[in-house]
């Protein structure tokens, strides 16, 4: 079974997580698609366009694979782009934006453990949840409910504000 965290973040507060992110450990973040390879990979604190992300700490061992997206896709304008192939079973975090602009759909942090590994994990799963809750823990102390839904995200300052504000 997965595990995940409810979030909501703006482009400020993403600029601090991802702070945290890469002082916790070494990571790699990578958009969920891109027009080639090369531009899958956030190097900066700045994650830019899209809204879904994954997020690699790189002691654990995996190849990112990629694939291009056949004619028949849905979205048009991704048609030829590259898609990370391999990431049921990896090491990794998925990071999906807030829908601030699609009626506050909350966004998620979510690893998948074993729940697309019928097979297994190829990495230690103890050791990347301990570091999955070091993640969550900031979150959770980084972040506030909103006090019209306590059962809702968690809305770092920022995102908080914008949400108060409403």
């Amino acid at each position: 079974m997965g595990r995940q965290i409810a979030i909501a973040m703006l482009p400020e507060d993403e600029s601090q997580f991802v702070g945290f992110l890469r002082d916790s450990a070494d990571v790699r973040i990578f958009r969920s698609s891109a027009p080639s390879p090369s531009q899958h990979e956030v190097l900066g604190a700045d994650l830019g366009e899209g809204s879904k992300f994954y997020i690699w700490p790189t002691a654990f061992e995996w190849e990112p694979e990629f694939k291009q997206f056949r004619e028949s896709v849905a979205v048009a304008r991704r048609q030829g782009w590259f898609y990370l192939s391999n990431t049921s079973a990896a090491p990794v975090l998925e990071y999906y934006r807030h829908g601030f602009d699609q009626g506050q759909v909350p966004g998620r942090l979510y690893w998948g453990k074993t729940f697309a590994a019928p097979s297994g994990l190829d990495y230690d799963p103890y050791a990347f949840e301990a570091w999955y809750e070091r993640v969550v823990r900031w979150l959770r102390k980084s972040g506030r409910r909103h006090k019209a839904d306590q059962s809702g995200p968690y809305y770092l300052p920022h995102a908080l504000a914008q949400r108060s504000a409403a």
